[in-house]
């Protein structure tokens, strides 16, 4: 019975059926790994694509220049010199590969200095920190290109789909990005990133190649393969060192993440308030919560504070900012509070420092196209060190898009300008 199993999965996962001949295998990875003609055009076109989609912010425009990139073939013709051992070939074969690197980290550079663009998109950002699910994917997906590259009725479907599982495109787009910054973390991370997508791809071309049992090169000995193999295994184990660390990190930063969210939709619901605004600091160890609805009390504040060690985040810094909100009253309290408000705006407008109100809502409108509207109220932000409260302002500008960082700052230097000294906080939502 378990030589029928065994015979049953051999016959269902075995690579050797449909298998090209070895001579059709190695003129095809000859061919897909060749420095020249529609190779490099197709190269040139594919991280020039790969910037402007990563620049502006578009997933759809960066999967195509996954698509038509070339890069894919100088990888597995390495993979391919070094199942064979064939070294000569493999010394040409990775000359080219440095040099195709080499032509897109280049290119991208000079796309990313020159582009109008200079914020870092979401993008970009993703691209940053390498983790070892990528060197995992890389592999599963490397073992697919290199089946498929080896079937008798070549599939035209499978390469590109690993070339766009593993973005091997990307990390170099992201260290043209690096190099035009001048961020040398940056380029190194994107350049590690890269490496482990290109290792394990290889990796995984080399042992299904050996499994195929493609002939060793003329001359070449044994124990000459057995040291290739070993200086594999080695390069694999000092490859995953930093991107494991890396995960753990992010698995880290993802619980305390979840944690935090869910004490803040657990705990702030039962106070007659709303969270309207939430926002956590990893590297500062704090997260900020932003009210509206009732006022909470110092002794809720306290005891919001005490429950954080119930969802192991008593590390994180709780700061809450509330924004006053009116209660319903009565019709004497109503009359009273109107009395009030008559007064006050009577000595309001014998102060001279008095902001206008009316006036700064209309001027940001008109010298700020992107600013569909204005809102500012009065708030009063917690300090949770002596549970005392500090009035200020909350300036809420609803934007069409995304506002420059000098736009910013001259929004703020106006401000100051008419809220004379006042203290301010300017929130921006996008419509």
């Amino acid at each position: 019975m378990r030589e029928k199993i065994k015979l049953f999965f051999e016959d269902v996962f075995s690579i050797n059926d449909a298998r090209a001949t070895k001579e059709e295998i190695k003129e095809r990875i000859i061919a897909n790994s060749k420095l020249k003609g529609p190779n490099m055009c197709g190269l040139v076109f594919a991280i020039i694509l790969a910037s402007i989609g990563l620049n502006i912010d578009s997933i759809t425009v960066a999967i195509g220049a996954m698509i038509i990139s070339p890069l894919m073939g100088g990888i597995q013709g390495i993979a391919y010199a070094l199942a064979t051992t064939d070294l000569k070939y493999f010394k040409r074969v990775l000359v080219g590969f440095f040099i195709e690197i080499s032509i897109c980290i280049f290119t991208s550079a000079i796309y990313f200095t020159f582009s109008p663009i200079a914020t870092e998109s979401s993008a970009l950002l993703i691209i940053s920190r390498p983790k070892i699910w990528d060197a995992v994917i890389a592999f599963v997906a490397g073992c697919a290109g290199i089946i498929a590259l080896t079937r008798k009725e070549h599939s035209s479907v499978v390469l590109p789909g690993v070339a766009v599982s593993c973005s091997i495109i990307l990390p170099l787009c992201r260290a043209g990005y690096a190099i035009s910054c001048f961020n040398v973390y940056g380029l190194l991370s994107s350049l590690y990133l890269f490496f482990i997508n290109a290792f394990f791809i290889c990796l995984s071309a080399i042992i299904v190649l050996k499994i195929l049992k493609l002939p060793r090169k003329r001359g070449v000995n044994k124990k000459e393969g057995i040291k290739i193999l070993i200086e594999l295994v080695v390069i694999s184990v000092v490859t995953l060192i930093p991107s494991s660390v890396f995960a753990y990190q992010a698995v880290n930063e993802a619980i305390l993440e979840s944690n935090i969210n869910k004490y803040i939709n657990n705990e702030f619901k039962n106070y007659s308030t709303q969270v309207v605004k939430s926002n956590i600091d990893i590297d500062k160890k704090e997260f900020q919560v932003t009210l509206i609805g009732n006022t909470l009390y110092t002794e809720q504040i306290i005891e919001l504070t005490e429950k954080l060690k119930n969802y192991n985040i008593e590390n994180m810094q709780l700061k809450i900012v509330q924004t006053d909100y009116n209660k319903l009253v009565s019709d004497e309290e109503l009359e009273d509070l109107k009395n009030e408000i008559s007064s006050l705006k009577s000595k309001l407008e014998e102060k001279n420092d008095a902001y206008d109100k009316e006036e700064i809502i209309q001027k940001i409108k008109e010298n700020y196209k992107k600013v569909l509207s204005c809102n500012i109220t009065s708030s009063k932000t917690l300090n949770d060190e002596n549970y005392e409260y500090n009035a200020d302002l909350i300036i809420t500008l609803t934007i069409s898009e995304e506002l420059t960082n000098e736009e910013k700052d001259s929004i703020n230097e106006f401000l100051k300008s008419k809220i004379h000294g006042q203290q301010f906080e300017i929130l921006y939502m996008y419509k």
